[in-house]
């Protein structure tokens, strides 16, 4: 399926991208294949106008325009480039990873093309992307994980992950996780971040759980994918438990 960037569809007035809904643009970004489904910024306007010097939003942009990377005991969280097209394909083609996803298994090499020349596009206009999740000691791509919402206004972020199937049950997505929470708290000075899982998906599940986040409900006929509407779990931890957490740990 094709990523495409989406103007305004919600009533108000479209702008390029923008469009103002209940008093504040919104800039959606369709996301394709491994990524998710709509990410969000919220924009502060005026007059019906997006003010042009916006320090939050000018660290968003920035923000995804110049992804950091982020350093773990055995992973590193970089961008993703065209070059990773090998490793994609080599984890996105099993069927059993895109289970309980969004997105179809990749079928060949094309789909994981594809994929790239998306994501690094939403680098480049500065969208929500994920970090690539790369095997140290490999020195290979397993895996994507990375904010796909993120509410300027409401300061919290979800977070998406897939990993290859071989790398499950060790441990790589919960080490992922905690290192993209505490980005998320400390730099993107986010106040709540939160997951979702399709209610079978019980691995993902734990990892939430490992990380701290707590059970907040089911959400019902939440997401539409693979021509079906899917039952939600959310979970979600907020700066003020994590940090607890965190000292609690100490």
């Amino acid at each position: 399926m094709a990523g495409r960037r989406l103007g305004g569809v919600i009533a108000g007035k479209e702008r390029d991208n923008h469009t103002t809904y209940d008093n504040f643009p919104v800039v959606f970004c369709f996301s394709c294949s491994v990524w998710a489904e709509i990410d969000i910024f919220v924009l502060p306007f005026k007059n019906g106008i997006i003010l042009p010097e916006l320090s939050q939003n000018d660290r968003a942009y920035d923000m995804f325009k110049n992804l950091p990377v982020i350093e773990t005991d055995r992973l590193r969280l970089r961008r993703l480039s065209m070059r990773d097209a090998g490793d994609v394909f080599e984890y996105a083609s099993v069927p059993e990873v895109a289970e309980h996803v969004t997105w179809e298994y990749h079928r060949n090499l094309s789909d994981s093309l594809h994929y790239l020349r998306f994501i690094t596009q939403q680098y480049e206009d500065g969208f929500p992307a994920p970090w690539g999740i790369v095997h140290k000691e490999l020195g290979k791509l397993i895996g994507t994980i990375g904010y796909h919402v993120w509410s300027l206004q409401s300061r919290y972020g979800e977070v998406g992950y897939a990993l290859g199937i071989d790398h499950w049950n060790k441990g790589y997505v919960t080490e992922a996780f905690g290192a993209v929470i505490r980005f998320g708290f400390e730099n993107m000075k986010l106040n709540r971040v939160e997951a979702t899982c399709k209610l079978p998906n019980t691995a993902s599940e734990k990892v939430m759980i490992k990380c701290g986040l707590t059970f907040e409900g089911i959400m019902k006929q939440k997401l539409f994918a693979k021509g079906q509407y899917h039952d939600l779990k959310l979970y979600g931890i907020t700066k003020e438990d994590w940090e607890k957490r965190k000292i609690g740990k100490n």
